[in-house]
Protein backbone atom coordinates (compact mmCIF):
# COMPACT_ATOMS: atom_id res chain seq x y z
CA UNK A 1 0.00 0.00 0.00
CA UNK A 2 1.31 3.03 -1.06
CA UNK A 3 2.58 5.44 2.06
CA UNK A 4 0.25 8.80 0.29
CA UNK A 5 -2.44 6.28 0.31
CA UNK A 6 -1.90 5.48 3.75
CA UNK A 7 -1.81 8.68 4.98
CA UNK A 8 -5.14 9.61 2.56
CA UNK A 9 -6.94 6.91 4.20
CA UNK A 10 -6.01 7.91 7.86
CA UNK A 11 -6.55 11.40 7.37
CA UNK A 12 -10.21 10.24 6.26
CA UNK A 13 -10.44 8.34 9.30
CA UNK A 14 -9.23 11.37 11.43
CA UNK A 15 -12.07 13.70 10.00
CA UNK A 16 -15.16 11.57 10.31
CA UNK A 17 -13.87 10.55 14.04
CA UNK A 18 -13.90 13.92 14.64
CA UNK A 19 -17.03 14.41 13.93
CA UNK A 20 -18.39 11.37 16.03
CA UNK A 21 -16.78 12.82 18.82
CA UNK A 22 -17.82 16.47 18.33
CA UNK A 23 -13.47 17.33 18.39
CA UNK A 24 -11.46 19.19 15.64
CA UNK A 25 -9.47 16.59 13.88
CA UNK A 26 -6.26 18.40 15.13
CA UNK A 27 -7.37 17.22 18.45
CA UNK A 28 -7.38 13.31 17.84
CA UNK A 29 -3.50 12.85 18.92
CA UNK A 30 -5.36 8.08 19.24
CA UNK A 31 -5.10 8.73 15.21
CA UNK A 32 -1.34 8.68 14.92
CA UNK A 33 -1.58 5.41 17.61
CA UNK A 34 -4.08 3.70 15.37
CA UNK A 35 -1.89 3.98 12.60
CA UNK A 36 1.28 2.85 13.69
CA UNK A 37 -0.41 -0.19 15.50
CA UNK A 38 -1.95 -0.44 11.67
CA UNK A 39 1.48 -0.47 10.05
CA UNK A 40 3.32 -2.66 12.74
CA UNK A 41 0.50 -5.62 13.36
CA UNK A 42 -0.66 -5.86 9.39
CA UNK A 43 2.53 -5.17 7.49
CA UNK A 44 2.59 -8.69 7.00
CA UNK A 45 -0.07 -8.68 4.84
CA UNK A 46 0.78 -5.50 2.56
CA UNK A 47 2.93 -7.27 -0.46
CA UNK A 48 -0.47 -9.50 -1.18
CA UNK A 49 -2.30 -6.29 -1.58
CA UNK A 50 -2.21 -3.01 -3.95
CA UNK A 51 -1.44 0.32 -3.74
CA UNK A 52 -4.59 1.02 -1.58
CA UNK A 53 -4.93 -2.01 0.71
CA UNK A 54 -7.13 -3.83 -1.61
CA UNK A 55 -7.80 -6.84 -3.85
CA UNK A 56 -10.06 -7.12 -6.49
CA UNK A 57 -12.53 -9.78 -7.95
CA UNK A 58 -15.05 -9.64 -10.91
CA UNK A 59 -17.46 -12.56 -10.30
CA UNK A 60 -18.22 -15.00 -13.39
CA UNK A 61 -21.84 -14.54 -12.72
CA UNK A 62 -22.60 -16.33 -16.40
CA UNK A 63 -21.59 -19.17 -14.61
CA UNK A 64 -23.71 -18.20 -11.45
CA UNK A 65 -27.63 -19.05 -10.78
CA UNK A 66 -29.88 -16.10 -10.52
CA UNK A 67 -31.08 -16.39 -6.89
CA UNK A 68 -34.46 -15.94 -4.57
CA UNK A 69 -31.92 -13.63 -2.85
CA UNK A 70 -31.27 -11.57 -6.03
CA UNK A 71 -34.99 -11.39 -6.84
CA UNK A 72 -34.88 -9.97 -3.51
CA UNK A 73 -32.48 -7.62 -3.60
CA UNK A 74 -33.41 -6.09 -6.57
CA UNK A 75 -37.21 -5.90 -5.33
CA UNK A 76 -36.19 -3.52 -2.02
CA UNK A 77 -33.90 -1.88 -4.59
CA UNK A 78 -36.71 -0.65 -7.06
CA UNK A 79 -38.63 0.18 -3.18
CA UNK A 80 -36.41 2.68 -2.38
CA UNK A 81 -35.73 3.87 -6.04
CA UNK A 82 -39.53 4.31 -5.79
CA UNK A 83 -39.89 6.51 -2.79
CA UNK A 84 -37.17 8.25 -4.36
CA UNK A 85 -39.47 9.09 -7.77
CA UNK A 86 -42.46 9.70 -5.97
CA UNK A 87 -40.97 12.32 -3.88
CA UNK A 88 -38.88 13.90 -6.55
CA UNK A 89 -41.74 13.70 -9.99
CA UNK A 90 -43.90 16.33 -9.75
CA UNK A 91 -46.58 14.22 -11.16
CA UNK A 92 -46.83 11.91 -8.95
CA UNK A 93 -45.91 14.06 -5.72
CA UNK A 94 -48.86 15.11 -4.83
CA UNK A 95 -51.40 12.49 -6.16
CA UNK A 96 -52.18 10.03 -2.78
CA UNK A 97 -53.41 6.72 -5.18
CA UNK A 98 -49.93 7.00 -7.01
CA UNK A 99 -48.89 5.07 -3.86
CA UNK A 100 -45.04 3.08 -2.98
CA UNK A 101 -46.61 0.74 -0.82
CA UNK A 102 -49.39 -0.11 -3.08
CA UNK A 103 -47.30 -0.26 -5.92
CA UNK A 104 -44.81 -2.72 -4.42
CA UNK A 105 -47.01 -5.13 -3.23
CA UNK A 106 -48.95 -5.21 -6.43
CA UNK A 107 -45.83 -5.79 -8.33
CA UNK A 108 -44.93 -8.49 -5.85
CA UNK A 109 -47.84 -10.38 -6.81
CA UNK A 110 -47.39 -9.83 -10.36
CA UNK A 111 -43.74 -11.32 -10.04
CA UNK A 112 -44.48 -14.54 -8.31
CA UNK A 113 -46.46 -15.49 -11.50
CA UNK A 114 -42.88 -15.63 -13.28
CA UNK A 115 -39.85 -17.74 -13.18
CA UNK A 116 -36.58 -16.40 -12.21
CA UNK A 117 -34.93 -16.82 -15.44
CA UNK A 118 -37.92 -15.18 -17.29
CA UNK A 119 -38.02 -12.23 -15.36
CA UNK A 120 -34.19 -11.48 -15.68
CA UNK A 121 -34.76 -12.47 -19.68
CA UNK A 122 -38.11 -10.00 -19.37
CA UNK A 123 -40.01 -12.64 -21.20
CA UNK A 124 -42.45 -15.36 -20.68
CA UNK A 125 -40.75 -19.14 -22.00
CA UNK A 126 -44.64 -20.41 -21.49
CA UNK A 127 -47.95 -19.06 -22.51
CA UNK A 128 -49.70 -16.86 -19.75
CA UNK A 129 -53.22 -15.46 -19.97
CA UNK A 130 -53.77 -14.49 -23.43
CA UNK A 131 -49.60 -13.83 -24.08
CA UNK A 132 -48.00 -16.32 -26.08
CA UNK A 133 -44.36 -17.65 -25.44
CA UNK A 134 -42.07 -14.90 -25.77
CA UNK A 135 -44.04 -11.59 -25.12
CA UNK A 136 -42.05 -9.74 -22.89
CA UNK A 137 -43.18 -9.48 -19.33
CA UNK A 138 -43.08 -5.36 -19.78
CA UNK A 139 -45.84 -5.25 -22.18
CA UNK A 140 -47.73 -8.27 -20.36
CA UNK A 141 -47.78 -5.62 -16.96
CA UNK A 142 -49.42 -2.81 -18.90
CA UNK A 143 -52.20 -4.22 -19.12
CA UNK A 144 -52.42 -6.74 -15.88
CA UNK A 145 -55.54 -5.57 -13.89
CA UNK A 146 -55.37 -3.53 -10.96
CA UNK A 147 -57.66 -5.44 -9.31
CA UNK A 148 -55.33 -5.74 -6.85
CA UNK A 149 -54.06 -1.90 -6.38
CA UNK A 150 -56.05 -0.18 -4.17
CA UNK A 151 -57.31 3.42 -4.04
CA UNK A 152 -60.15 2.72 -6.10
CA UNK A 153 -62.49 5.54 -5.08
CA UNK A 154 -59.70 8.06 -5.71
CA UNK A 155 -58.97 6.40 -9.41
CA UNK A 156 -62.07 6.64 -10.04
CA UNK A 157 -63.09 9.99 -9.97
CA UNK A 158 -60.73 10.33 -13.15
CA UNK A 159 -60.30 6.65 -14.41
CA UNK A 160 -58.70 7.04 -17.77
CA UNK A 161 -55.93 9.73 -16.71
CA UNK A 162 -55.31 8.40 -13.24
CA UNK A 163 -55.27 4.89 -14.26
CA UNK A 164 -52.63 5.59 -16.63
CA UNK A 165 -50.87 7.79 -13.84
CA UNK A 166 -50.63 5.00 -12.00
CA UNK A 167 -50.19 2.62 -14.61
CA UNK A 168 -47.17 4.90 -15.65
CA UNK A 169 -45.43 4.84 -12.35
CA UNK A 170 -45.79 0.69 -12.15
CA UNK A 171 -44.31 0.63 -15.26
CA UNK A 172 -41.40 2.99 -13.92
CA UNK A 173 -41.25 0.92 -10.74
CA UNK A 174 -40.58 -2.24 -12.94
CA UNK A 175 -38.32 -1.36 -15.53
CA UNK A 176 -36.29 -0.20 -11.98
CA UNK A 177 -36.34 -3.58 -10.64
CA UNK A 178 -35.30 -5.41 -14.17
CA UNK A 179 -32.44 -3.22 -14.31
CA UNK A 180 -31.28 -3.72 -10.11
CA UNK A 181 -31.77 -7.59 -11.50
CA UNK A 182 -29.16 -7.40 -14.16
CA UNK A 183 -26.85 -5.07 -12.48
CA UNK A 184 -25.30 -7.60 -10.45
CA UNK A 185 -23.57 -8.48 -13.25
CA UNK A 186 -21.23 -4.89 -12.42
CA UNK A 187 -20.44 -6.17 -8.88
CA UNK A 188 -16.81 -6.50 -7.59
CA UNK A 189 -15.60 -8.75 -4.52
CA UNK A 190 -12.82 -6.69 -2.66
CA UNK A 191 -11.13 -8.20 0.13
CA UNK A 192 -9.25 -4.77 1.81
CA UNK A 193 -7.01 -4.13 4.87
CA UNK A 194 -6.97 -0.35 4.24
CA UNK A 195 -8.21 1.62 7.57
CA UNK A 196 -10.64 3.52 5.98
CA UNK A 197 -12.85 0.04 4.95
CA UNK A 198 -12.39 -1.21 7.82
CA UNK A 199 -13.65 1.76 9.69
CA UNK A 200 -16.64 1.74 7.68
CA UNK A 201 -17.47 -1.58 7.69
CA UNK A 202 -20.66 -1.31 8.36
CA UNK A 203 -21.39 2.50 6.93
CA UNK A 204 -21.59 3.92 3.33
CA UNK A 205 -23.81 0.72 2.64
CA UNK A 206 -27.36 0.48 0.43
CA UNK A 207 -29.42 0.79 3.51
CA UNK A 208 -28.31 -2.27 6.38
CA UNK A 209 -26.12 -1.60 9.23
CA UNK A 210 -24.64 -3.50 12.07
CA UNK A 211 -23.35 -2.60 15.77
CA UNK A 212 -20.10 -1.95 14.36
CA UNK A 213 -21.43 1.05 12.86
CA UNK A 214 -19.22 3.62 13.74
CA UNK A 215 -20.79 6.75 14.01
CA UNK A 216 -23.78 5.08 16.02
CA UNK A 217 -23.38 1.29 16.33
CA UNK A 218 -23.35 -0.45 20.18
CA UNK A 219 -20.10 -1.44 19.59
CA UNK A 220 -18.83 1.14 17.48
CA UNK A 221 -15.24 0.26 18.82
CA UNK A 222 -14.76 -2.54 17.50
CA UNK A 223 -13.81 -1.15 13.75
CA UNK A 224 -10.92 0.54 15.58
CA UNK A 225 -9.97 -2.88 17.17
CA UNK A 226 -10.04 -4.90 13.95
CA UNK A 227 -8.28 -2.04 12.05
CA UNK A 228 -5.78 -2.46 14.78
CA UNK A 229 -4.81 -6.26 15.22
CA UNK A 230 -3.22 -8.30 12.69
CA UNK A 231 -5.46 -10.89 11.55
CA UNK A 232 -8.51 -8.95 10.13
CA UNK A 233 -9.46 -8.30 6.72
CA UNK A 234 -12.53 -6.96 5.60
CA UNK A 235 -14.17 -8.75 2.06
CA UNK A 236 -17.26 -6.47 0.22
CA UNK A 237 -19.10 -6.80 -2.36
CA UNK A 238 -20.19 -3.46 -4.69
CA UNK A 239 -21.42 -1.88 -7.79
CA UNK A 240 -20.93 1.75 -7.19
CA UNK A 241 -18.98 3.95 -5.53
CA UNK A 242 -19.68 7.43 -4.06
CA UNK A 243 -18.13 10.08 -1.90
CA UNK A 244 -19.26 9.50 2.11
CA UNK A 245 -20.92 12.09 3.81
CA UNK A 246 -21.22 12.44 7.44
CA UNK A 247 -23.31 15.76 8.44
CA UNK A 248 -21.39 18.72 6.57
CA UNK A 249 -17.99 16.79 5.96
CA UNK A 250 -17.41 14.77 2.54
CA UNK A 251 -14.57 12.37 1.77
CA UNK A 252 -12.23 13.76 -0.48
CA UNK A 253 -12.33 10.57 -2.20
CA UNK A 254 -15.10 7.92 -3.52
CA UNK A 255 -15.44 4.81 -1.58
CA UNK A 256 -17.67 1.42 -2.58
CA UNK A 257 -20.89 1.59 -1.30
CA UNK A 258 -21.25 -1.88 0.28
CA UNK A 259 -24.42 -4.18 -0.78
CA UNK A 260 -22.75 -7.01 1.30
CA UNK A 261 -19.53 -7.48 3.49
CA UNK A 262 -17.99 -9.77 6.14
CA UNK A 263 -15.23 -9.80 8.38
CA UNK A 264 -12.08 -12.05 7.52
CA UNK A 265 -9.94 -13.45 10.03
CA UNK A 266 -6.29 -15.21 8.81
CA UNK A 267 -3.91 -17.07 11.00
CA UNK A 268 -0.58 -16.97 9.07
CA UNK A 269 0.90 -19.86 11.13
CA UNK A 270 -1.69 -22.37 9.73
CA UNK A 271 -2.19 -21.28 6.46
CA UNK A 272 -6.21 -20.84 7.24
CA UNK A 273 -8.86 -18.20 7.79
CA UNK A 274 -12.13 -17.86 9.23
CA UNK A 275 -14.85 -16.20 7.19
CA UNK A 276 -17.15 -14.13 9.74
CA UNK A 277 -21.42 -13.17 9.46
CA UNK A 278 -22.55 -12.12 6.40
CA UNK A 279 -24.54 -8.88 6.39
CA UNK A 280 -27.11 -7.32 5.39
CA UNK A 281 -27.46 -11.77 4.47
CA UNK A 282 -25.58 -14.85 3.14
CA UNK A 283 -24.99 -14.73 -0.41
CA UNK A 284 -23.12 -17.52 -1.66
CA UNK A 285 -21.88 -15.88 -4.29
CA UNK A 286 -20.15 -13.22 -2.68
CA UNK A 287 -19.26 -15.27 0.30
CA UNK A 288 -17.26 -17.32 -2.39
CA UNK A 289 -15.37 -14.92 -3.81
CA UNK A 290 -14.66 -14.23 -0.72
CA UNK A 291 -13.00 -17.10 0.01
CA UNK A 292 -10.97 -17.15 -2.91
CA UNK A 293 -9.13 -13.92 -2.02
CA UNK A 294 -8.30 -15.07 1.07
CA UNK A 295 -7.06 -18.20 -0.42
CA UNK A 296 -5.06 -16.51 -3.15
CA UNK A 297 -3.58 -14.74 0.16
CA UNK A 298 -2.41 -17.41 1.95
CA UNK A 299 -1.12 -19.58 -1.15
CA UNK A 300 1.03 -16.27 -1.75
CA UNK A 301 1.91 -15.72 1.82
CA UNK A 302 3.23 -19.16 2.11
CA UNK A 303 4.53 -20.07 -1.36
CA UNK A 304 2.23 -23.00 -2.05
CA UNK A 305 -0.44 -23.93 -4.69
CA UNK A 306 -3.71 -22.24 -4.86
CA UNK A 307 -6.10 -25.03 -3.77
CA UNK A 308 -7.41 -25.70 -0.08
CA UNK A 309 -10.25 -26.96 2.15
CA UNK A 310 -13.50 -25.32 2.91
CA UNK A 311 -15.76 -26.26 5.89
CA UNK A 312 -19.12 -24.56 5.88
CA UNK A 313 -21.41 -23.70 9.05
CA UNK A 314 -24.52 -22.67 6.45
CA UNK A 315 -25.61 -22.84 3.19
CA UNK A 316 -22.17 -22.99 1.05
CA UNK A 317 -21.82 -23.08 -2.69
CA UNK A 318 -18.42 -24.22 -3.40
CA UNK A 319 -15.63 -22.94 -5.82
CA UNK A 320 -13.34 -24.60 -8.38
CA UNK A 321 -9.96 -24.53 -6.01
CA UNK A 322 -11.91 -25.76 -2.95
CA UNK A 323 -12.57 -29.34 -1.18
CA UNK A 324 -15.17 -29.49 0.67
CA UNK A 325 -14.26 -30.95 4.74
CA UNK A 326 -17.04 -31.60 7.29
CA UNK A 327 -15.19 -33.01 10.07
CA UNK A 328 -12.11 -30.26 11.20
CA UNK A 329 -12.88 -27.42 13.99
CA UNK A 330 -11.59 -24.50 14.37
CA UNK A 331 -10.90 -21.56 17.40
CA UNK A 332 -11.87 -18.29 17.06
CA UNK A 333 -10.88 -16.20 20.83
CA UNK A 334 -12.15 -12.40 21.51
CA UNK A 335 -8.93 -11.04 22.87
CA UNK A 336 -10.98 -7.78 24.32
CA UNK A 337 -14.13 -6.14 24.86
CA UNK A 338 -14.59 -3.67 21.95
CA UNK A 339 -15.65 -5.99 19.17
CA UNK A 340 -18.59 -8.04 18.78
CA UNK A 341 -17.77 -11.44 17.90
CA UNK A 342 -20.27 -13.12 14.90
CA UNK A 343 -20.60 -16.96 14.46
CA UNK A 344 -18.51 -17.98 11.05
CA UNK A 345 -20.05 -18.81 7.62
CA UNK A 346 -16.86 -21.23 7.13
CA UNK A 347 -13.43 -21.27 7.28
CA UNK A 348 -10.89 -22.62 4.90
CA UNK A 349 -6.92 -23.65 5.10
CA UNK A 350 -4.31 -24.44 2.41
CA UNK A 351 -4.37 -28.18 1.02
CA UNK A 352 -0.47 -28.21 1.05
CA UNK A 353 0.47 -28.08 4.49
CA UNK A 354 -2.55 -25.76 6.21
CA UNK A 355 -4.65 -26.50 9.28
CA UNK A 356 -7.68 -25.31 10.70
CA UNK A 357 -7.54 -21.90 12.08
CA UNK A 358 -6.81 -20.69 15.41
CA UNK A 359 -7.31 -16.70 15.74
CA UNK A 360 -7.29 -14.70 18.08
CA UNK A 361 -9.16 -11.17 17.49
CA UNK A 362 -9.00 -7.67 18.04
CA UNK A 363 -6.42 -5.80 20.19
CA UNK A 364 -6.55 -2.80 22.75
CA UNK A 365 -7.29 0.21 21.37
CA UNK A 366 -6.32 3.96 22.03
CA UNK A 367 -8.44 6.61 23.12
CA UNK A 368 -9.41 8.63 19.44
CA UNK A 369 -8.56 12.12 21.54
CA UNK A 370 -5.84 11.23 23.99
CA UNK A 371 -4.17 8.34 22.57
CA UNK A 372 -3.88 6.28 25.43
CA UNK A 373 -5.07 3.27 25.66
CA UNK A 374 -8.28 2.89 26.94
CA UNK A 375 -9.11 0.73 30.18
CA UNK A 376 -12.67 1.56 30.12
CA UNK A 377 -15.24 -0.78 28.36
CA UNK A 378 -17.42 2.09 27.04
CA UNK A 379 -18.21 -0.24 23.62
CA UNK A 380 -20.63 3.13 22.56
CA UNK A 381 -17.73 5.85 22.76
CA UNK A 382 -14.78 6.34 20.87
CA UNK A 383 -13.09 7.96 23.50
CA UNK A 384 -11.85 6.88 27.05
CA UNK A 385 -13.51 8.29 30.23
CA UNK A 386 -11.68 11.08 30.77
CA UNK A 387 -12.41 12.39 27.16
CA UNK A 388 -15.91 11.55 27.35
CA UNK A 389 -17.22 14.49 29.34
CA UNK A 390 -20.81 15.02 28.07
CA UNK A 391 -23.36 12.42 28.95
CA UNK A 392 -26.59 13.52 28.60
CA UNK A 393 -29.71 12.00 27.23
CA UNK A 394 -30.31 12.70 23.73
CA UNK A 395 -33.64 13.53 23.78
CA UNK A 396 -34.41 16.04 26.91
CA UNK A 397 -30.69 16.73 27.59
CA UNK A 398 -30.63 15.68 31.12
CA UNK A 399 -28.05 14.65 32.87
CA UNK A 400 -27.36 10.66 32.88
CA UNK A 401 -25.39 8.50 35.65
CA UNK A 402 -23.55 5.64 33.80
CA UNK A 403 -25.50 3.11 35.39
CA UNK A 404 -28.84 4.43 34.34
CA UNK A 405 -28.11 5.17 30.57
CA UNK A 406 -30.41 3.55 28.32
CA UNK A 407 -29.04 3.10 24.20
CA UNK A 408 -31.12 2.85 20.97
CA UNK A 409 -28.89 3.29 17.54
CA UNK A 410 -25.72 5.05 19.41
CA UNK A 411 -27.60 7.87 20.98
CA UNK A 412 -28.10 7.94 25.19
CA UNK A 413 -31.84 8.24 26.57
CA UNK A 414 -32.57 9.11 30.18
CA UNK A 415 -35.17 5.92 31.58
CA UNK A 416 -38.57 8.32 30.73
CA UNK A 417 -37.43 9.45 27.22
CA UNK A 418 -36.46 5.85 26.39
CA UNK A 419 -39.45 4.11 27.13
CA UNK A 420 -41.23 6.84 25.37
CA UNK A 421 -40.04 5.80 22.07
CA UNK A 422 -38.46 2.59 22.85
CA UNK A 423 -38.84 -1.05 23.84
CA UNK A 424 -37.16 -4.52 24.18
CA UNK A 425 -38.69 -7.69 22.43
CA UNK A 426 -39.26 -10.03 25.27
CA UNK A 427 -38.17 -12.98 22.98
CA UNK A 428 -34.65 -12.04 21.29
CA UNK A 429 -34.15 -8.64 23.74
CA UNK A 430 -32.98 -5.98 21.17
CA UNK A 431 -34.74 -2.69 21.26
CA UNK A 432 -36.60 -1.53 18.85
CA UNK A 433 -38.83 1.34 18.18
CA UNK A 434 -42.61 1.56 19.89
CA UNK A 435 -44.29 1.34 16.41
CA UNK A 436 -42.00 -2.05 15.65
CA UNK A 437 -43.27 -3.69 18.72
CA UNK A 438 -46.73 -5.75 19.16
CA UNK A 439 -48.11 -6.14 22.78
CA UNK A 440 -48.89 -9.75 23.03
CA UNK A 441 -51.38 -11.02 25.11
CA UNK A 442 -49.97 -10.75 28.17
CA UNK A 443 -48.77 -7.16 28.05
CA UNK A 444 -45.41 -8.24 26.72
CA UNK A 445 -44.01 -6.57 23.50
CA UNK A 446 -42.63 -8.62 21.07
CA UNK A 447 -40.82 -7.29 17.91
CA UNK A 448 -41.80 -8.66 14.46
CA UNK A 449 -39.66 -11.37 13.49
CA UNK A 450 -40.35 -13.20 17.06
CA UNK A 451 -43.84 -12.23 16.38
CA UNK A 452 -43.88 -14.76 13.35
CA UNK A 453 -41.89 -16.97 14.90
CA UNK A 454 -43.67 -17.80 17.89
CA UNK A 455 -46.99 -15.80 18.13
CA UNK A 456 -50.29 -16.22 16.43
CA UNK A 457 -53.39 -13.78 15.74
CA UNK A 458 -56.67 -15.04 17.60
CA UNK A 459 -59.29 -14.64 14.88
CA UNK A 460 -62.23 -14.00 17.67
CA UNK A 461 -60.66 -11.37 19.69
CA UNK A 462 -57.87 -9.83 17.88
CA UNK A 463 -55.35 -10.90 20.47
CA UNK A 464 -51.69 -12.25 20.02
CA UNK A 465 -51.55 -15.77 21.61
CA UNK A 466 -48.53 -17.91 22.13
CA UNK A 467 -48.51 -20.61 19.47
CA UNK A 468 -48.87 -23.34 21.85
CA UNK A 469 -51.92 -21.57 23.69
CA UNK A 470 -53.37 -21.42 20.43
CA UNK A 471 -56.32 -23.68 18.53
CA UNK A 472 -56.54 -24.31 14.78
CA UNK A 473 -60.69 -24.98 14.46
CA UNK A 474 -62.64 -26.53 11.74
CA UNK A 475 -63.04 -23.11 9.77
CA UNK A 476 -59.24 -22.84 9.75
CA UNK A 477 -59.61 -19.86 12.08
CA UNK A 478 -56.80 -19.69 14.74
CA UNK A 479 -58.60 -18.89 18.28
CA UNK A 480 -57.16 -18.61 21.80
CA UNK A 481 -57.74 -20.51 24.81
CA UNK A 482 -60.58 -18.39 26.26
CA UNK A 483 -62.21 -17.75 22.98
CA UNK A 484 -62.03 -21.43 22.17
CA UNK A 485 -63.83 -21.57 25.64
CA UNK A 486 -66.60 -19.55 25.00
CA UNK A 487 -67.55 -19.43 21.28
CA UNK A 488 -66.60 -23.02 20.12
CA UNK A 489 -67.27 -26.47 21.35
CA UNK A 490 -65.52 -29.72 20.85
CA UNK A 491 -66.93 -32.62 18.51
CA UNK A 492 -66.42 -35.81 19.50
CA UNK A 493 -66.57 -37.76 16.60
CA UNK A 494 -63.83 -36.05 14.50
CA UNK A 495 -61.43 -34.13 17.00
CA UNK A 496 -62.40 -30.64 15.52
CA UNK A 497 -63.37 -27.41 16.86
CA UNK A 498 -66.53 -25.64 15.76
CA UNK A 499 -68.24 -22.76 16.32
CA UNK A 500 -71.38 -23.30 18.88
CA UNK A 501 -73.92 -22.31 16.11
CA UNK A 502 -72.22 -25.39 13.92
CA UNK A 503 -72.65 -28.27 16.69
CA UNK A 504 -75.67 -30.18 16.48
CA UNK A 505 -76.38 -32.75 19.50
CA UNK A 506 -75.41 -32.28 23.29
CA UNK A 507 -75.66 -35.45 24.66
CA UNK A 508 -77.12 -35.70 28.25
CA UNK A 509 -76.69 -39.01 29.28
CA UNK A 510 -72.57 -39.16 28.25
CA UNK A 511 -71.53 -35.45 28.20
CA UNK A 512 -70.77 -36.07 24.52
CA UNK A 513 -70.89 -33.21 21.48
CA UNK A 514 -70.99 -34.11 17.75
CA UNK A 515 -71.01 -31.85 14.68
CA UNK A 516 -73.87 -32.43 12.19
CA UNK A 517 -72.20 -35.02 9.82
CA UNK A 518 -70.62 -37.33 13.22
CA UNK A 519 -74.09 -36.75 14.78
CA UNK A 520 -75.59 -38.27 12.13
CA UNK A 521 -72.98 -41.20 11.77
CA UNK A 522 -73.41 -42.20 15.65
CA UNK A 523 -76.50 -44.06 17.16
CA UNK A 524 -78.17 -40.46 18.50
CA UNK A 525 -81.80 -40.59 18.97
CA UNK A 526 -84.02 -36.98 20.09
CA UNK A 527 -86.76 -37.54 23.03
CA UNK A 528 -89.75 -36.98 22.16
CA UNK A 529 -90.53 -35.39 26.03
CA UNK A 530 -87.92 -33.54 26.70
CA UNK A 531 -85.94 -33.05 23.11
CA UNK A 532 -82.56 -33.49 24.58
CA UNK A 533 -80.39 -36.04 22.31
CA UNK A 534 -79.11 -39.17 24.47
CA UNK A 535 -76.61 -42.24 22.76
CA UNK A 536 -77.40 -44.81 25.21
CA UNK A 537 -79.98 -43.86 28.04
CA UNK A 538 -83.13 -44.30 25.95
CA UNK A 539 -86.02 -46.37 25.46
CA UNK A 540 -88.65 -46.83 22.40
CA UNK A 541 -92.19 -46.97 23.58
CA UNK A 542 -94.89 -47.65 20.48
CA UNK A 543 -91.84 -46.27 18.25
CA UNK A 544 -91.59 -43.39 20.07
CA UNK A 545 -88.00 -42.62 21.42
CA UNK A 546 -87.60 -41.23 25.14
CA UNK A 547 -85.37 -40.74 27.08
CA UNK A 548 -85.33 -42.70 30.52
CA UNK A 549 -86.82 -40.38 32.80
CA UNK A 550 -89.93 -39.52 30.40
CA UNK A 551 -90.45 -42.74 29.62
CA UNK A 552 -91.05 -42.96 33.24
CA UNK A 553 -93.14 -39.86 33.08
CA UNK A 554 -95.20 -41.86 29.94
CA UNK A 555 -95.46 -45.29 31.60
CA UNK A 556 -97.04 -43.92 34.89
CA UNK A 557 -99.36 -41.64 32.65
Amino acid sequence: MKEENVDTSFEEVRNLLAIVVEKYPDELDGVEVLKEKWKSNKSWLFPFFDEWGRREIVPDFSQEQITGEDIVNAYNSAYKKAEQIKAEKERFKNEPFVCVSCTTNFLNNFIDNFSTKDLVENKISKPFLEFNAGTKISRILRSYPLSGYGHKDSIARDPIANEALVREFIDIVFSNFLSFLKKRNDTKVILSINPLDILMASAHTTGWRSCHKFTDGEFKTGPLSYMCDGVTAIAYAYDRVDNYKLEEYTTSVSLPIKKWRQMVYFDRNNFSAIHSREYPCENTIYGKYSRKLAGYVLAEYAGKDKKWKVKFFSEGSACIEEERDNESSYDLRLKTCWAYRDHPTSFIYLKDGGHPPVVSIGVDIPCVTCGEIRIDDMTYSLECKSCNHRLRCCSCDCDLEEDSVYYYDGEAYCSYCFHDSYGYCVHCGEVFELDDLTRVANDDLVCEECLDANYAQCSCCGQWVKIDYITETVCQDFVCEECLERYYDYCYGCKEWYPVEDIAYYCDDTGNIYCKECGEEQSIEQCSGCGNYFERDYVRINGVVYCNHCAREVMVV
